[in-house]
């Protein structure tokens, strides 16, 4: 039995993750720049979106929870070469991302009674809600992104989702720059 050196495999390990790295760090870099950009509206405006985030963040862990299974189906079943079965398990994860991504549509859009249910101070309510309703818009799109990154790496194959994340962030990044000195949705 012949082993790999333990060079080699940390360059194999390293080159099948780098892509995984790069695209979580940039889905996380999306916060920085939500952060930047509501603290120059204030303290209030910040507040909002953090306590906004923290909701978003929350019903988005659950949908990237349940679709996390996605991975280890279609990689099980391409190792196993059942190819024949992939195609109705991945139907029935677009079901699943369809479901998730409006009820995260739905938490976001109707996060009003939640906030005020946890004690939130209510000056952040607006703000919270405003950033809450923008997001929510993108729960469907988000599900759907996770179940074709689940299928992708599955399939062994993980630099589209390295490069969908890097891409979204630096349009992401550039569209509310010209907020920065603006209000946008927000009154000062």
């Amino acid at each position: 039995m012949q082993t790999e050196s333990y060079p080699t495999h940390l360059k194999s390990t390293l080159r099948l993750a780098a892509p995984l790295v790069v695209g979580q760090l940039s889905a996380m870099g999306l916060s920085v720049v939500d952060s930047v950009i509501a603290g120059r509206l204030g303290p209030a405006a910040l507040g909002g979106v953090a306590v906004g985030g923290a909701v978003y963040s929350f019903s988005l862990l659950l949908t990237i929870g349940v679709l996390g299974s996605v991975t280890p189906t279609v990689a099980q079943l391409f190792g196993a070469k059942r190819f024949d079965e992939i195609a109705p398990r991945a139907r029935q994860a677009w079901w699943l991302a369809l479901v998730l991504g409006l009820t995260v549509m739905l938490i976001c859009f109707n996060a009003a009674p939640m906030l005020r249910a946890i004690g939130v101070d209510p000056q952040l309510y607006p703000y919270a809600s405003e950033f809450l309703r923008g997001v929510g818009c993108g729960g469907p799109a988000l599900a759907a992104f996770f179940t074709l990154r689940g299928y992708a790496d599955g399939l062994g194959r993980t630099k589209p989702g390295m490069v969908a994340s890097t891409w979204a962030w630096f349009c992401w990044c550039r569209w509310p720059s010209c907020w920065l000195l603006a209000p946008g949705p927000f009154q000062r």
